[in-house]
């Protein structure tokens, strides 16, 4: 994929452009379902693009690129600038106006933060559709949460499109081909996880014994079981790929920086198919990008603390969900704090960083959960509420 997908819009008109970053599965498919976001009664068509992530882009402009792999929020948000400038599709005298879901509002405030506060550049808007402060993210205590988190967030991904469509055997080895780090640091009392033989052969049994503590696993039929559970149907082609043998790096490098290659490359297995390597790309996304936040949280994390950055003064546009949905037992009782505090506050966070007189909030009208955003039932409303978000853009 390009890293900049052009979505809908007029790439000629004179209104500014909005850049929609990708949620933390590195991908921007979600916004191609969004209905025109333009003025109907304007003459010109609001130019909108969705960002990819570095993991989400050609294998070719990746190792031409190695510098662009994620190392920090702050990284990412100067890359994605960057790329937008060598991209051509806005103009140098155009201001900025951006946006995202979740995750990508996140890195689209960091993004602002850079271009009004260190560049002097004019941004006219930065529109979170549900994007907590990150600040509070609760750090990684073990290798097993960190997986456990993920397993969750691919599971949502993989129950809302068919492409990512996979029984558990499948995933346990799209999980194994990673050769997934652990967290950095971790509790000396850490457990060192069982690791796959080079010669096993995957089957149903095995992705139980990998598993995470408490992890659902979606077996081949399409029901839930639990990780404990020793029963196994047979194994597909995709489920017997042997997995690497090598031990998985450390996260972080004595710089505080994050190492090169502690996924499996591509002469290290054989995809079956693009969409294998499509999953293997989002698996990988979505762990950098956990690991990325618990380092920006105040509690815990290695990097700067939010509060001691020079917060960004523009207008905010938080699009906030109306309903949260029931936390996973397996999840930690500091985790399930985390998401039902920010649900309660109507800022999820934000006016605690010095932007409330420029923060404006916009709610579902209906009860409307995280992941629910822009599942197709829902899209509809989340297209409206963006109109109404970019009804007093001007420019």
């Amino acid at each position: 994929m390009d890293n900049i997908i052009h979505l809908q819009g007029d790439p000629n008109s004179r209104l500014t452009p909005l850049f929609l970053v990708h949620p933390i599965s590195g991908c921007m498919l979600p916004y191609v379902g969004l209905e025109p976001l333009s003025d109907f009664d304007d003459d010109e068509e609001r130019p909108v693009y969705g960002i990819n992530s570095y993991f989400l882009t050609d294998r070719a402009k990746q190792q031409a690129n190695p510098q662009d792999r994620p190392r920090s929020l702050e990284h990412t948000a100067e890359v994605y600038i960057r790329w937008i400038q060598d991209s051509g599709l806005k103009r140098s005298e155009q201001p900025w106006l951006l946006g995202g879901w979740s995750l990508g509002g996140m890195i689209a405030y960091r993004m602002c933060t850079l271009l009004a506060v260190a560049k002097n550049q004019v941004v006219l808007d930065c529109i979170m559709i549900d994007s907590p402060c990150p600040r509070q993210f609760p750090s990684f205590e073990s290798e097993q949460e960190l997986l456990l988190v993920l397993s969750l967030a691919l599971k949502s991904v993989q129950t809302r499109s068919k492409a990512f469509d996979f029984d558990a055997a499948g995933f346990a080895s799209i999980l194994a081909k990673t050769g997934l780090p652990r967290p950095s640091p971790l509790p000396t009392e850490a457990p060192n996880r069982a690791r796959p033989r080079a010669d096993e052969e995957w089957n149903g049994t095995t992705a139980r014994r990998l598993a995470p503590d408490g992890v659902e696993w979606v077996d081949g039929d399409g029901h839930l079981s639990d990780s404990g559970s020793s029963s196994s149907s047979g194994s597909s082609d995709r489920s017997r790929c042997p997995s690497s043998a090598t031990t998985s790096p450390s996260l972080s490098s004595p710089s505080g920086g994050m190492k090169e290659g502690y996924f499996a490359s591509e002469d290290e297995y054989e995809c079956k198919s693009k969409a294998d390597q499509l999953r293997l790309s989002i698996c990988e996304s979505i762990h950098t990008f956990l690991v990325l936040l618990s380092r920006e949280s105040s509690f815990g994390g290695s990097e700067p603390s939010w509060e001691l950055l020079k917060p960004y003064r523009g207008r905010v546009t938080l699009i906030k969900c109306s309903s949260l949905a029931s936390p996973n037992p397996a999840l930690s009782e500091r985790r399930k704090g985390f998401a039902a505090t920010f649900f309660s506050d109507p800022t999820m966070g934000w006016r605690a960083m010095g932007i409330g007189a420029n923060l404006r909030c916009l709610r579902y009208p209906v009860p409307v959960a995280h992941d629910e955003c822009f599942d197709s039932k829902i899209v509809p409303l989340t297209s409206e509420l963006l109109r109404a978000a970019l009804v007093s853009v001007r420019g």
